[in-house]
């Protein structure tokens, strides 16, 4: 019987007084929620920030507070044009950079990643375009801010001229440059485009048989640009990258005309030849030989891309009465923008000097990225861009 104020016998019915009080219970909890929604809405409530602001935390002030300020520090040429904060809480910041700048997109990434880094930030994701850069900054995989940067042509009132990169000097007298791009031809896309564009008079070098050489060459020819053979050659250890048509020792005159042939069959337009690799093949003066006599009967000239300083290329194209000429600066053995912008200059220099030298790049995003920023400046100091027969003798 312990529990028998707490339960009833089983099969036995409450008595009606029991019934009345759970009924008068429910009929005051019924009251006081009704008063409760009338009085809510009798009393002024207080503003409650919008869903969004619950990304107002702490390191979102934190983000939007340094990235301008920093940015701004460290690039004064940069111009705010608006920022303002869009639905879910994400802040997009505007700027406007003139076309002409030096300032590259890897520049800006560098920036935020220093400033935004220590916060626990990153760069998530970026869309690098010719007329606007697009980065979008966040922790984790959310994304609290995108940056928006649209090249302009900025103020038509500025001067025309901009401070030159440190150790590229202004010369008065004649400095000719040609800058030679090689290993076209195995695709097509958006910075084999951007090379395709440029204004300035590159020498675009096409690897033979490959997907995209002929189109490549064709649209060149229509466009007026310089067009070469890439021609594959064999390197010191017997090996190629492209085996099929590469020169190298042991071949008969017969065998080294054919595959040069065929190369020049699937380049059309091309106007003269360099080795792609060939550190072995142009040691070889007899092999060299075979070569310059084919590109004589062509009337082709030749560079020599000198992959190895023992080469004899040049010297038997000369005593073949071939034009030609050697590279002096190889841009991108370091494939970073800074480094290819320190080696431009170092061209600059050896034009400055000698009057005239010769670079070979590759069609690569970092390279196309630091030719953009640095070739205006090297005209604006009185250099000539020009196509590398004019430096053929």
């Amino acid at each position: 019987m312990r529990y028998q104020y707490f339960e009833s016998p089983p099969g036995s019915i409450p008595p009606k007084k029991h019934w009345r009080q759970w009924v008068l219970a429910v009929l005051l909890l019924a009251i006081i929620i009704i008063a409760g929604v009338w009085i809510g809405r009798l009393i002024p409530q207080a503003a409650t920030p919008p869903q969004t602001q619950d990304a107002f935390f702490e390191g979102y002030y934190t983000l939007n507070a340094i990235l301008d300020k920093s940015l701004q520090q460290r690039f004064p040429v940069l111009e705010v044009e608006s920022v303002e904060l869009q639905p879910g809480g994400i802040s997009v910041h505007n700027y406007r950079l003139p076309q002409n700048t030096s300032i590259l997109q890897n520049d800006i990434q560098d920036a935020v990643m220093n400033t935004v880094g220590g916060y626990g930030f990153t760069i998530i994701s970026s869309n690098i375009q010719r007329e606007q850069w697009h980065f979008s900054i966040g922790a984790d995989s959310t994304i609290w801010a995108d940056l928006v940067i649209k090249l302009t042509a900025g103020d038509t009132e500025a001067p025309a001229t901009t401070a030159l990169p440190t150790g590229l000097k202004r010369v008065s007298g004649r400095a000719r440059i040609a800058i030679v791009i090689d290993d076209f031809g195995y695709a097509y896309n958006r910075t084999i485009q951007g090379f395709m564009k440029m204004s300035e008079p590159l020498n675009y070098s096409i690897i033979p048989k490959r997907p995209y050489s002929t189109q490549i060459a064709q649209q060149l020819h229509q466009a007026n640009k310089t067009i070469m053979i890439h021609m594959p050659m064999e390197t010191i250890t017997n090996s190629s990258s492209e085996p099929a048509l590469v020169i190298k020792p042991g071949l008969s005159d017969v065998e080294v005309e054919e595959r040069l042939q065929e190369a020049y069959q699937s380049v059309p337009h091309a106007m003269g030849l360099n080795n792609h690799q060939g550190s072995g093949a142009t040691q070889d003066a007899d092999l060299m030989a075979s070569v310059m006599r084919w590109l004589r009967e062509k009337n082709l000239w030749f560079v020599d891309s000198r992959t190895i300083a023992a080469t004899v290329a040049e010297e038997v194209a000369r005593k073949s009465g071939i034009k030609t000429v050697s590279r002096d600066v190889f841009l991108d053995d370091v494939d970073d923008v800074s480094a290819i912008k320190k080696e431009l200059i170092h061209l600059a220099n050896i034009a400055a000097e000698r009057g005239a030298a010769v670079a070979i790049g590759h069609c690569r995003p970092n390279t196309l990225a630091a030719l953009e920023s640095y070739l205006p400046l090297f005209r604006q100091a009185g250099y000539e861009i020009v196509p590398v027969t004019q430096l053929l003798r």
